[in-house]
């Protein structure tokens, strides 16, 4: 469980790291299609819970590679947030 939790927030941390610095990292393009996707991915999945009890996030964070990406994408999409919000 420690470790799902930490390598949660090391995806968290990079996906944030990666946004400020995207034009200086290679990959940058892809972190944002990634982070885009997953936003999407977790609208989806919040609108069909109100409809299917099935369907949570739990869905996005049951497999650590899958949970991985989601956070990294959660991430990026935090510090973009914050970065528009500022004005950088």
């Amino acid at each position: 469980m420690a470790f799902e939790i930490g390598a949660s927030a090391i995806a968290s941390v990079l996906g944030m790291i990666w946004r400020f610095l995207e034009d200086f990292l290679p990959g940058g393009q892809i972190i944002k299609i990634v982070s885009n996707i997953v936003v999407a991915g977790v609208v989806v999945i919040l609108a069909f819970g109100a409809i299917f009890s099935g369907a949570s996030l739990s869905l996005l964070t049951g497999n650590i590679f899958v949970a991985f990406v989601f956070f990294l994408g959660v991430g990026y999409a935090a510090a973009s947030l914050i970065a528009d919000l500022i004005g950088l």
